[in-house]
């Protein structure tokens, strides 16, 4: 999950976009963490 994180604070929303279309082909990537990390990133601007 720490790559994750670096990857969107590096990336931003395309990181985001990247990440959840590889959750729709069924690869075991962690979307609901994904999106409470997102959200508390909105949260703190």
């Amino acid at each position: 999950m720490e790559y994750v994180t670096a990857w969107m604070d590096h990336y931003g929303y395309f990181a985001l976009l990247f990440i959840f279309m590889l959750e729709l082909i069924a690869l075991p990537v962690p979307g609901e963490l994904l999106m409470s990390y997102t959200g508390l990133l909105v949260f703190q601007g």
